[in-house]
């Protein structure tokens, strides 16, 4: 079959528009994983505060944030609350205390900080118990 010149444009037009939507599309997802982060921080065996994350430290600020409790030796009491700072200073509650006798999932929306830490404040029974904190945030 010849081709004619028309043929030939549309071929390099329909594949210029396949160039240019891969693109965007390997664009758009570069973007969306530079605005999301998940932290694991060391599994914590009696009560006390986590190490801090510094959000500017990983360059996003989260408007929403997921909160992942991983508990291991079935505690017969477990709390335990997320805070967060300005200042890295004076540390507040942001999620009221968390039952986590068992692994737990909660959100929280609009809370903006800087610094956040997790306070495991209560953990007793069961054996060798542990509650590892996992953060997950987004910016939109």
């Amino acid at each position: 079959m010849k081709q004619t010149r028309e043929n030939r444009l549309w071929v390099a037009a329909t594949f210029l528009t396949m160039i240019v939507l891969l693109a965007a599309t390997l664009c758009a997802a570069t973007l969306y994983a530079a605005r999301s982060h998940i932290r694991s921080f060391t599994a914590q065996t009696a009560t006390g505060t986590t190490a801090v994350l510094d959000f500017r430290s990983v360059k996003m600020h989260p408007d929403k944030l997921t909160v992942q409790l991983n508990v291991t030796g079935s505690p017969t009491g477990c709390a335990y609350q997320l805070e967060g700072s300005l200042d890295n200073v004076n540390f507040f509650d942001l999620s009221g205390s968390q039952t986590c006798t068992a692994n737990k999932m909660f959100h929280l929306d609009a809370k903006y900080v800087r610094y956040l830490r997790g306070n495991l404040t209560t953990l007793t029974g069961g054996t060798s118990p542990s509650v590892t904190l996992l953060i997950g945030g987004v910016s939109r």
